[in-house]
């Protein structure tokens, strides 16, 4: 083999270790920034760092928009293990991530697997998610017994609703916490003035100041056994 041939390979696998190592390490992947072309510029570190929209992607790669959990996290975890790693797409300020340019020998393949995977995943997701709002009704029953129905439930459907980034969907808080949370909120809004006096122009902090008691008292009542 050629000198320059040698010098090629050894070049093409030298680029392929960045690509692995920015992949394992998201603070140093190579990133692709939103606009209307495509520059090429060398950061101070000396990596090439790539300004452009995703359209078009690079050659022999597809643009794969961030919203699927699913499709990101197989793409990522596929593309590492055949040493293809995504690229990580920003807007032009390069605070938001919009997506991953990922090979499109690692991207269709990925695409089948989730449609043939889609009605299993869905089924697992609901039991899931029932288990979690039976867990979650038991423990409003354990710490207020004497709930009304309509109102636990009410409690329940909003603190827990899927995608609601409610109190009851965060996972940063133990169950007790999660439901005393819940529970509060639904007296304030449900049994107090506290809508009405933020309508009149009250701020937030003075409006709940002034039916704390309210709540308390309405909380207490549903934790008293019948």
């Amino acid at each position: 083999m050629s000198a320059k041939k040698n010098h090629s390979k050894n070049r093409q696998q030298r680029r392929n270790a960045v690509q692995i190592r920015r992949q394992q390490h998201p603070n140093k992947q190579r990133t692709i920034h939103g606009s209307s072309t495509r520059q090429k510029s060398k950061s101070q570190n000396g990596q090439k760092k790539i300004s452009g929209a995703p359209y078009p992607p690079s050659k022999g790669f597809k643009f794969l928009p961030k919203g699927d959990v699913y499709l990101t996290r197989r793409c990522t975890v596929r593309s590492e293990e055949f040493g293809l790693p995504a690229e990580i797409v920003f807007d032009t300020n390069g605070t938001t991530r919009l997506g991953l340019l990922v090979h499109h020998s690692i991207y269709y393949p990925v695409l089948q697997e989730a449609a043939e995977t889609a009605a299993a995943r869905a089924a697992a997701v609901s039991r899931k998610d029932a288990a979690n709002l039976s867990k979650a009704r038991d423990a409003v029953r354990d710490l207020y017994p004497t709930i009304p129905g309509k109102d636990l439930e009410a409690v329940l459907k909003r603190a827990w609703e899927k995608g609601s980034g409610n109190v009851g969907r965060t996972g940063t808080k133990e169950m007790e916490e999660k439901v005393k949370l819940a529970v509060e909120a639904h007296i304030r809004h449900s049994h107090t003035e506290y809508d009405g006096l933020l309508r009149m122009g009250m701020s937030r902090e003075g409006a709940r100041k002034k039916i704390r008691v309210d709540v308390r008292d309405v909380a207490e009542s549903w934790k008293k056994m019948e």
